[in-house]
This record gives C-alpha cells, structure tokens and sequence, in this order.
C-alpha cells in the first residue's frame, strides 16, 4: 500500500484542504468520546485502575494533555457551532477559568474582535478578553459585596431606628398606664384614706423590721466568721423576734388591706341604695304634688291624697334611717319600718 501510494500525485490545495478537515473532524470526536470515557468512567470498565492509566497505556498522553483534551470538548459543547469546524485546544483553554454561563459571551467577543482587526481568532485573543470578563467580574463582586454591606448597615440602622420607636411607643404607654393608675389610687385614697394610711404605716414598718433584720444577719454572719461567738444567743433571739414582728406587721398589712376591700364594697353598695331610695322619693313626691294640683281643681279624692302622703311619709322615714345606719352603724329593721308605716296608714 505505502508502495502504490509512492505513484500517487499531489494533492492539490482543495483536496488537502479537505483532508486537513476530515482529520480536525476526527480530533473533534476523538476529544468529545475522550470526554465521555472520564467522566462515565469507561477505562474502569475496560480494566485499567486510573484515568492516567488509560490515556498512558491507550494513547501514550499524559494525564495533564488527557485532561486538555477532555475539558476543551466539555468547553466546546457549551459554544455554539462554527461551520462544522473544531476549535483549537490552545483558544479553549483560556475558557476554563471562566463561569459555564459566560463561556459563550466570552468566546462571541474574542471572534468580534479578531473580525474587528481583520484577523483570525487566536488564543491570545480569547485570552485577552477571558481576562478582562474576570477583571470586570471581580470588580462587579467587589462592588456587590460592598453595596451589601451598606444596605445591611442601613438595614441595621433601620431596626435600630425601629427598636427605638418601640422603646418610645412602650414608655408612652407606660407613662400613660402610669398616669391613668396614679389617678385611680388617688381617687381610691379619697375614699380609703385612714385605712390607707395605716397600710402605709404597716409597710414601712416592715420594711424598716426588714432593714433591721439584714442588718442583725450581716452582723451575725461577721460574727461567726470573726469567731464571735458570745453575743449569738441574744442576737438570735432578738432576729427571732424582729421576723415574729415582721410576720405581725405582714399579717396586720393583709387585715387591712382585706378592710379596705370591703370597705370599699360597701360604699359602693350604699350608695347604690342612696341613689335608689333618693329617686324613688322624689318621685314619691312628685306625685304627691300633683294629686295635690289634681284635688284643687276638684278632680281627686282628698282621701286618695291623704294615703299617698302618708306613703311619701313612710317611705321618707325609711329612707331617713337608712341614712342615719349608713352615717353611725345604727340598727336597721327594714321589716319594723315598713309594718309601723303600714300601721300608720291603716290608722
């Protein structure tokens, strides 16, 4: 065969051109099954114990041109077709470094560039471009990570604005709670003052029993540190007598506090009946002035006023006593009234 090839002419520039291209189209699929035997791991299943195994023992390259060959098919599959041509290994290579989504980009501005100045594509020109989208890449996270620094400042300004608009909000409202409780323990004190009074009285001396109390438990405990051990005894008595005090004075404040409860229930209660029998005498009393009108002008009974004075009267002695048991804690017998007023009237 090498002889009968010793007899063949030349190729003419169309036929090499054509070879020339037949083979970078093999290269092409060499590099893409190449590719495809790395990272599917087929020289493990053709018995070889590494990749650097294979590409040595296969096709005598070494691991690092292997790897070239594979990642410029892997780069290449991301770029869009030029006319059935096969990229040169040497313009992928500066792609490597480059994002898989910016590949393209990349690769589109070296080939305007070289077209730009009237020139072939060249790795030098993938290169120059590669390194500029990376310049400009890293000048781009800069700036992104120092606008997010800002706006994490101004976000932590804000909630720091925020934290004190809420502070204000709750001290507002506090003072107000605040005023709004020390206008109701004003007015509870007008009505409770004397039991207040002696609450105050109570609280304090238990406080100052307390006071006391520390003090006695501080000297105490100095005492049995330092050694001292001669006046214990006294102290202890005295202490136990100051917590006995302190229980009294407690328990004298709770009695107190339980009287003015009640106190102020029934207050409240008698006024409420106050408030009452008032209303129903003046009504009483309003009627009994119209029949009185009714009578003059010869329309009512004299007999019919008579009885409804004589209520008005009864009802005004009830209410009578019941102010005098409010105002002196007399007693009252609604039921003794009430007959000795029906008396009267059947009388």
């Amino acid at each position: 065969m090498s002889h009968d090839l010793q007899f063949l002419p030349d190729m003419t520039p169309e036929e090499a051109r054509t070879k020339h291209t037949e083979l970078k189209s093999l290269e092409s699929v060499m590099r893409s099954m190449l590719l495809e035997m790395r990272d599917r791991k087929g020289w493990r299943a053709l018995g070889f114990s590494s990749w650097a195994e294979y590409g040595e023992k296969e096709w005598n390259y070494s691991l690092s041109q292997l790897d070239r060959l594979a990642t410029a098919a892997r780069i290449e599959s991301f770029l869009p077709p030029i006319g059935g041509l096969q990229i040169p290994e040497s313009q992928l290579r500066p792609l490597t470094s480059i994002p898989d989504e910016a590949k393209p980009e990349v690769w589109q501005e070296a080939i305007a560039r070289a077209l730009a100045e009237g020139k072939k594509i060249g790795a030098k020109y993938v290169e120059d471009v590669a390194n500029e989208w990376k310049l400009k890449n890293d000048t781009l996270q800069n700036s992104l990570i120092e606008t997010t620094k800002k706006l994490d400042f101004k976000q932590i300004t804000l909630n720091a604005v925020k934290q004190q608009s809420d502070d204000l909000r709750h001290s507002i409202a506090a003072q107000i709670t605040a005023g709004v409780s020390e206008q109701l323990a004003k007015e509870r004190a007008n009505l409770i003052l004397e039991n207040s009074s002696a609450i105050q009285q109570a609280e304090r001396k238990a406080l100052d029993a307390q006071d006391a109390l520390e003090k006695l438990k501080k000297e105490q405990a100095k005492a049995i540190k330092d050694g001292v051990t001669k006046d214990l005894n006294a102290k202890k008595i005295e202490i136990d007598q100051l917590e006995y005090r302190i229980e009294s004075l407690q328990k004298q404040e709770a009695d107190l506090k339980q009287s003015r409860n009640l106190l102020n229930h029934e207050n409240g209660v008698i006024k409420q009946h106050q408030d009452s029998i008032s209303t129903i005498v003046e009504a009483i009393h309003d009627i009994k002035g119209a029949l009185y009108l009714a009578a003059e002008s010869g329309n009512t009974p004299v007999e019919l006023i008579n009885e409804w004075a004589e209520i008005s009267y009864a009802v005004s002695q009830l209410s009578r006593q019941f102010v005098d048991f409010c105002n002196h804690g007399n007693t009252f017998d609604v039921n003794g009234v009430v007959m000795q007023s029906t008396a009267n009237l059947v009388g």
